[in-house]
């Protein structure tokens, strides 16, 4: 008898040392976020998005680059050197002081003709970079779009709740009813026990519909970077519905995977001159200073250069 009584005081205990618990994670509000919010954050810290914007910065860097292949290549050099080698001056027996020699010099070389090779990398540069933007476009489009289905799976979510509550009381208030009709002799055991188990089923529908609202509210949360459940509030008013008779040629001319596509094809086109440059001779310059000039003529392969200087 000892030990079945010390198991009500074991439980009492448990449910007296959870409670602060329970009621801590029941009194956590979820964050509130209008749709307009949700989009911002979620175009802030989405993965995909980050990599599409380093993306667009990486091409266009790369068509900068193209736009330095025409400028002149310029370098330096410097140096110093000191002599540690006594030495006399003429006739007398007076040490000369160390010895310090400078010299520098500068070069610069461009190259006037390399086939159109540059012309052909400058124009697949603005072609990725191109395809690059729309990349980015797209990118924002599918972000905007997860977020949006996210947001309105959260508020169906919230509803269904609210329906499932309702069907909960309107459960218990049929059973009330089902009770006062047996105490009175109406009704038969048979319509309390009908009652009974609806009142359970709709309890059952409430805790799935719950379930469902903290999946979709983490769901959310977890597309806007926030690490907790987020609610979504209702706008008061929607996005009007898309012209469908304008919807296809439109997807056809401003589709970013679309502009991304041809931009894609202009590249690999460039890339084709490119590639045929080296089939044409190249012409360069280098001068540098003290006076000096050298140009060379480099022919098509097999390679064969010829060079002028002129000092």
């Amino acid at each position: 008898m000892t030990s079945v009584r010390l198991h009500p005081v074991a439980a009492l205990a448990t449910i007296v040392l959870l409670a602060p618990g329970a009621a801590a994670a029941q009194g956590q509000q979820p964050l509130e976020v209008t749709l307009a919010e949700a989009i911002r954050r979620s175009l802030d810290v989405q993965p995909a998005m980050v990599q599409a914007r380093g993306a667009a910065r990486n091409a266009g860097a790369g068509e900068r680059s193209a736009w330095g292949a025409f400028l002149p290549t310029v370098s330096t050099s410097a140096s110093a050197s000191r002599s540690n080698t006594s030495s006399f001056r003429t006739g007398t027996t007076d040490t000369l002081p160390p010895l310090y020699s400078y010299s520098g010099g500068l070069s610069a070389s461009l190259v006037l003709f390399d086939g159109f090779s540059r012309f052909a990398n400058l124009r697949s540069s603005a072609a990725t970079q191109d395809a690059a933007v729309a990349g980015l476009v797209n990118q924002r489009y599918q972000t905007t779009l997860a977020t949006q289905q996210a947001f309105f799976a959260a508020l169906a979510d919230e509803e269904l709740v609210r329906v499932a509550e309702a069907q909960v009381q309107r459960a218990r208030q049929q059973l009330q009813i089902s009770v006062n009709k047996f105490q009175a002799g109406a009704a038969t055991r048979s319509d309390t026990l009908t009652s009974t188990v609806d009142l359970g089923t709709a309890q059952l529908n409430l805790l799935q519909a719950q379930a469902s609202l903290a999946t979709a509210q983490a769901a959310l949360g977890r597309q806007i970077g926030v690490d907790q459940r987020v609610r979504a509030l209702p706008d008061t008013t929607f996005p009007p519905l898309p012209d469908t008779t304008a919807l296809r040629p439109a997807a056809l001319q401003a589709a970013p995977l679309v502009n991304a596509a041809e931009a894609q094809a202009r590249a690999a086109g460039a890339q084709v001159w490119s590639a045929r440059s080296q089939y044409w001779p190249s012409w360069s310059c280098r001068a540098w200073r003290p006076r000096g000039l050298r140009c060379c003529l480099t022919t098509a392969p097999p390679r064969g250069s010829m060079c002028s200087r002129r000092c």
